[in-house]
């Protein structure tokens, strides 16, 4: 909501969660918040139109899945046009998730995945992060 405000509405967005999931499980901290950070000031906040940023938990197997999508204009023309980002929000999560599975038996998982349309377009960004649960 706070995004939402700071940039006039340029967005909307949805938060889905799975009816089988525990809302009283914990995730680590910040997980969501910086990649929906990031997918709307390096993607969304660059497009002509409005932009959506979808959060979907659901749970699969012994994993927690939390899918952040955007339908902003792409890493590659992000770093084409020069928006600012420090990186740090990455090397911490980064840092995070090594500590983290340094010491457990099942591990976080993380991949970034550049969605594209069928003639290679970009449409957008979609962080998937598989979280083990007991």
């Amino acid at each position: 909501e706070l995004q939402k405000f700071r940039f006039k509405d340029k967005f909307d967005f949805y938060i889905n969660v799975s009816n089988d999931v525990n809302i009283r499980t914990t995730v680590p901290k910040m997980v969501i918040q910086m990649y929906a950070e990031n997918a709307v000031k390096h993607g969304i906040i660059h497009k002509k139109t409005k932009g959506d940023l979808i959060i979907n938990i659901s749970k699969q197997a012994n994993y927690i899945i939390i899918s952040i999508e955007d339908d902003g204009i792409g890493r590659a023309k992000a770093i084409e046009i020069g928006s600012r980002s420090t990186g740090r929000g990455q090397l911490i999560m980064k840092q995070y998730y090594s500590l983290y599975n340094s010491s457990a038996k099942t591990k976080i998982k993380h991949e970034i995945i550049d969605m594209k349309d069928e003639y290679g377009i970009a449409t957008g960004t979609k962080v998937v992060i598989r979280i083990p649960v007991k």
